[in-house]
Parts: C-alpha cells; structure tokens; sequence
C-alpha cells in the first residue's frame, strides 16, 4: 500500500506532456569547517558539471517542468573516513525550501551518514549510499519558475578533509514531450 500523500495542487501529465520518474541531483565539496551550509540547485547543469548536477536552470525548474519530490537522499563520497562522516552528519541538517517557505528541516542523520559500510563490489572512486532515502508521507510539489533551493548544514565538529556530498530529490517530473 502506498503510504505517500500526494497533495490536491499535484497537477499530473497533460496530453501534451510525458511524467517521468526522476531523480534530480546537485553536489558540492564540504569544507573542513564546522556549521558550514551547503546550498543545493542553485547552479544550473553545464557540460563541464554534468556529473555533478542534472538541473537546468538556476534556482528552479523551467517554467514548463513541475516536480513532486518523494523522497531525499544524500551521498557522501566513498573516501570519507567514517569520523569525517559524522563530524559533517552530527549537529547537521537538511533543509528544503520553495519560493522562501520552509518545507522539509531534518536532522542529517535521519537521511544520510552514521554506520555505513561500503557495499561489495563499489570501487574506492564511487559514489554510494550510507543510509535508505528519507521517504516524504506527504509529498513536496515543486512548481516550474519558482525558486527553491536543499541547503545542507554540516555538523559541529569540523571533518578534517573536504569530501563530496551529493543531494538528490527522487521523485516525478512532469514536462512537456519531445517532438
């Protein structure tokens, strides 16, 4: 049984339109500070980052896309020591927000960090998942042409070396079909 709720403004795929499941993602280096804020989807994809973020457009989809997020995940680089891991995880949060309202403010390690190990067969130059994604009871819509923005907050130790954390907004993409 699905347990999501999706909210009454969700506007699914028109004629003209496909819905896609879709994931989007934005990645930045920490720092080795602590309480550093690491703010996600306000670069848009170039050809020399596309391995780093997949948006478009700075600080919001395109006018024509909407997005329901379902649900959040956050990936550290595999070379991360686990003290680093929690040094940015411990004290941190997650944060999403849509045209300046607050949506979503969680404790990072209730979606990412804390006991990981790596899987068998993920290579020291991979990326992978330390804990399940944080799925939304309700889901979040994104509109096209609003802004919104993930800001990560990282702990109150400071890790002793900059790592890769990865942001990414699982979800559905509704935008309109390619002719």
């Amino acid at each position: 049984m699905d347990t999501n709720y999706t909210p009454s403004d969700w506007l699914a795929a028109g004629s003209d339109e496909t819905e896609d499941h879709y994931p989007l993602f934005d990645s930045n280096l920490s720092t080795t500070a602590a309480n550093t804020t690491l703010t996600y989807f306000g670069t848009a994809m170039t050809a020399a980052t596309e391995k780093e973020r997949n948006n478009e457009f700075s600080g919001s989809l395109p006018q024509s896309q909407r997005f329901l997020l379902q649900n959040i995940k956050v990936l550290y680089n595999d070379l991360v020591t686990s003290d680093d891991e929690n040094s940015i995880a411990e004290g941190g949060y997650v944060k999403v927000t849509i045209q300046d309202r607050k949506r979503l403010h969680l404790p990072l390690h209730m979606i990412g960090a804390g006991g990981s190990v790596v899987p068998a067969g993920v290579t020291q130059d991979e990326d992978h998942i330390f804990m399940p994604p944080f799925d939304l009871k309700k889901n979040i819509v994104i509109p096209g042409g609003v802004p919104f923005k993930v800001e990560v907050v990282t702990g109150d130790t400071a890790p002793t070396t900059s790592t890769r954390v990865t942001v990414v907004l699982d979800g559905v993409l509704v935008r309109k079909k390619s002719t």
